[in-house]
């Protein structure tokens, strides 16, 4: 079976997609279209608020996106003691 390919090119060698942390995970994807990336997974929740997404670059690179939950108004996260 030959490997699946996209855009014509066989899919990146990474194991692991590089996966910046945005602060507007539906900014940053949409950008990322509109500057010739293709979107692999829409922007989906994957628990307790923290969303993701991938997108393919021209050269047939995978990034992932993950937009981290935001803290309650008001609330700071909670931080290990120094």
């Amino acid at each position: 079976m030959k490997p699946k390919t996209t855009r014509g090119r066989p899919p990146s060698a990474h194991t692991a997609p590089a996966s910046p942390e945005v602060d507007d995970i539906e900014t940053s994807l949409e950008s990322l279209v509109e500057a010739d990336a293709e979107a692999q997974q829409a922007v989906k929740c994957i628990g307790g608020g923290k969303l993701i997404a991938t997108v393919l670059d021209a050269d047939g690179n995978v990034t992932g996106l993950v937009q981290s939950p935001r803290p309650r108004s008001g609330r700071t996260p909670n931080r290990a003691a120094a």
